[in-house]
C-alpha cells in the first residue's frame, strides 16, 4: 500500500493527514464444492421445479487473484475509489443441464481453466453538502464491468458446432454478469438507534445454465431488486428489524438464444418478501 499525504496547518502547528491509498494485492483462494455438489443421488431442486443429482468426481476450484485500487478522501463523508482486478481459475465448478434426460434434470461439473478481469468504481458521499439537516444522510454507489471466458473442451465444442456451426470455443463463465450496478441511501440518527436503507441493484445478462451441447445455453436476463432494511434499538437490551425485500417484483426470466432469437425457458415473479424482528441482547 501505497499512501499520499496532504499537509494542513492548524492554528501554525503542522499536522497530516491521509488523503489517498494505491493498494496492490495479491492472493490465492479456493473453493470447496458443498455436499450436495457431490451427493451423487437425486434430491428435488425446489427453484425451477426440476432435479438435482451431485457429481462426486468435482475438484476444488483454486482462484489466483490480482488487484490494484486507488482511494481518495476529499473530504469528511467523501470517498471514491477506481479499482481493477484479475482472477484465474483452476477447475471451476459449473451447473449444467443434461437435455437428454426426461425431465429436467440439474448436475455440477468441472471445466478446465477460466479466467476474467474488469474494473470497479465506488463512490460515496454524505448529502451535507446540499444542506446541514441532510448530514445524517449518506448516499453510495458502485458499478463494475466484468469480462469473463471460459474455454470449452473439445467434446463439448463439437457438439455444440453439430447445431450451430458459428458456436465458440469459449463463452462466458457460469453466473458471471458483465455488468453489475448498486446504489443505497442510508439514513443513521445522532444515536445510533435507528437506521433506514434503501439499496437498489441490477445487473447484465448471466450464464445460468450450461447445456451439454444438444441445445443452446440458458440465460437469465437482467432485473432491477430494490429493498428496504430499517433498524430501532429499543432501550439496552431490545432491537426492532425490519425489511422489504424485491418491492419492484420484477419478472425472472431464463432464455434460450439462437439465430440470434430468443426462446424462454422459464419466467416467473418470484414475489415480495417481508420480514420483521426483535432481538435481545443478553
Amino acid at each position: 500500500t501505497y499512501n499520499f499525504i496532504d499537509k494542513v496547518l492548524v492554528k501554525d502547528d503542522p499536522t497530516t493527514r491521509r488523503i489517498g491509498n494505491l493498494r496492490f494485492g495479491y492472493s490465492q483462494t479456493l473453493a470447496r464444492p458443498t455436499f450436495r455438489e457431490l451427493a451423487p443421488f437425486p434430491s428435488f431442486f425446489f427453484t425451477g421445479d426440476c432435479v438435482l443429482i451431485g457429481n462426486p468426481d468435482l475438484k476444488r476450484t483454486l482462484i489466483q487473484n490480482f488487484d490494484v485500487r486507488y482511494e481518495l478522501y476529499p473530504s469528511r463523508g467523501q470517498s471514491f475509489s477506481v479499482s481493477g482486478f484479475y482472477k484465474s481459475f483452476e477447475n471451476p465448478i459449473e451447473q449444467t443441464q443434461n437435455p437428454k434426460a426426461a425431465n429436467t434434470e440439474i448436475t455440477y461439473k468441472n471445466v478446465g481453466n477460466a479466467s476474467l478481469y474488469g474494473f470497479e468504481v465506488e463512490f460515496i458521499q454524505s448529502l451535507s453538502f446540499i444542506t446541514y439537516r441532510l448530514e445524517n444522510f449518506k448516499w453510495g454507489l458502485n458499478g463494475s464491468l466484468i469480462k469473463s471466458q471460459v474455454k470449452v473442451d473439445s467434446l463439448e465444442y463439437a457438439v455444440r458446432k453439430e447445431i450451430d456451426e458459428n458456436a465458440s470455443e469459449t463463452r462466458p463463465m457460469y453466473s458471471q454478469s458483465p455488468y453489475i450496478f448498486n446504489s443505497y441511501l442510508n439514513f443513521e440518527n445522532d444515536s445510533n438507534t435507528f437506521s433506514a436503507n434503501v439499496s437498489f441493484n441490477i445487473f447484465g445478462k448471466r450464464l445460468a445454465l450450461v447445456s451439454q451441447g444438444d441445445l443452446p445455453d440458458v440465460y437469465e436476463m437482467p432485473r432491477p431488486s430494490l429493498d428496504l432494511t430499517l433498524f430501532k434499538s429499543l432501550g439496552e437490551k431490545f432491537q426492532l428489524t425490519g425489511s422489504i425485500k424485491n418491492i419492484l417484483n420484477p419478472r425472472v426470466r431464463l432464455i434460450h438464444e439462437y439465430a440470434g432469437e430468443q426462446y424462454v425457458y422459464s419466467g416467473n415473479n418470484a414475489g415480495i418478501s417481508w420480514s420483521f424482528g426483535l432481538k435481545y441482547k443478553i
